[in-house]
């Protein structure tokens, strides 16, 4: 038993298989006898790749491209596009050759950041959306249009910076 050195997983060491656990692990080699030869019938002709049972070569010859072309009847006429069934190519034809709808793009009224096509992620962004905090600025030469977050920290630096008496500073952070 040694354990897989980039995922959390157990290999064999008769095999080579990964399992995910231990107990896995022990499962397997009860009956484990070593490396399998490949099965011809789980081989993909297009692609001559091996997989581990029928199934798993039926789901992939859904999407394999491999080095054949596709049967003929899979091929959409509009547009040329190679499709793996009649099935997929019937759900293609339902929207080939129309013209895509833009996309109408909804921006959040409070923050003015938040933007998304999908009206009910507005709604939920919405619901914790908080406005933006408003910014208290100093006009006073040699300021440099310091910020500030809160009222009283504007009128505190009006009256300790600039000297401006306390009826004064009211005046003109209360505008």
């Amino acid at each position: 038993m040694t354990k897989h050195p980039h995922k959390p997983c157990w290999q064999c060491v008769l095999c080579n298989r990964v399992l995910c656990n231990k107990y896995s692990l022990a499962q397997h080699q009860v009956t484990c006898k070593g490396p399998k030869p490949p099965d011809p019938s789980t081989t993909c002709e297009r692609c001559n790749r091996t997989l581990c049972n029928k199934y798993s070569l039926a789901q992939h010859l859904v999407t394999c491209k491999g080095t054949k072309p596709p049967e003929p009847s899979t091929t959409c006429e509009r547009c040329n596009r190679a499709l793996c069934n009649k099935y997929s190519l019937a759900q293609h034809m339902v929207t080939c050759g129309r013209p895509k709808k833009a996309k109408i793009m909804r921006t959040c009224d409070i923050c003015k950041v938040y933007t998304t096509p999908r009206a009910y992620m507005l709604a939920r962004h919405r619901s914790t959306c908080k406005p933006p905090p408003e910014v208290y600025r100093c006009d006073r030469p040699g300021c440099s249009r310091r910020r500030f977050d809160d009222k009283k920290y504007l009128l505190s630096h009006m009256i300790n910076l600039h000297g401006m008496e306390l009826d004064a500073a009211r005046a003109v952070v209360y505008i």
